[in-house]
């Protein structure tokens, strides 16, 4: 799956390919496309799922052009999508206000909370990060992972392992047979702010929609 989404997203970047603005005239346009908020959620939903580095990196060079329409509509799952690559790319502090922006244009979608709790956990707002939390279980009642959140802002959790868990509950109880730490971590320097921004692998964990 993972290889026919690389071949996908390769392919429409080709030069002279359907998205390389390369059209008949009166079509579309290459900078129309990287503007469209619809394009945007799928590339960026896209990408995020491939679960590597090089893919956060893609999401969060494309979703720029499309924040103007993200934002006249209100688009919530923009902001935590476009949050989540830059958390990923180790942007953390961009990540934190887009984020910030997501829940406040639209604090009825819920996922925004989850993204929005951690970052301010991340930074040592306690209070506010519980505060979140506690918004997003009013939106999703028992949700395992707002419930997971708030008990691991409690422990003072580190952002990076807030981030690795699986959707399942059950399947987040087993044991991590991809997880290993990685190199950096045997340094004792937070990888946060480094290019690929772990602290742990893990066989992988699906993105909210």
């Amino acid at each position: 799956m993972r290889r026919g989404i690389r071949l996908l997203l390769q392919n429409a970047e080709l030069p002279g390919g359907a998205a390389s603005g390369r059209c008949p005239p009166g079509r579309f346009t290459w900078e129309r496309v990287r503007a469209d908020l619809d394009t945007a959620l799928w590339y960026s939903y896209i990408c995020n799922n491939v679960d590597e580095y090089e893919y956060y990196y893609r999401a969060a060079q494309w979703m720029p052009d499309s924040e103007q329409a993200a934002e006249q509509a209100r688009s919530g799952v923009w902001y935590y999508r476009y949050a989540c690559a830059l958390t990923y790319c180790g942007r953390l502090e961009e990540a934190l206000k887009y984020a910030e922006k997501g829940v406040g244009l639209d604090p009825e979608y819920v996922w925004g909370w989850l993204m929005y709790g951690r970052l301010l956990s991340h930074f040592g707002d306690r209070e506010g990060a519980l505060a979140a939390a506690d918004r997003g279980l009013a939106l999703e009642p028992g949700d395992y992972e707002f419930t997971t959140l708030r008990r691991e802002i409690q422990k003072g959790r580190t952002l990076e392992e807030m981030e690795f868990h699986w959707i399942d509950p059950e399947s987040d109880r087993k044991p991590r047979r991809g997880w290993t730490r990685a190199p950096e971590t045997r340094s004792g320097r937070s990888p946060a702010s480094s290019a690929a921004g772990r602290r742990w692998r893990r066989s992988r964990r699906p993105l909210r929609l």
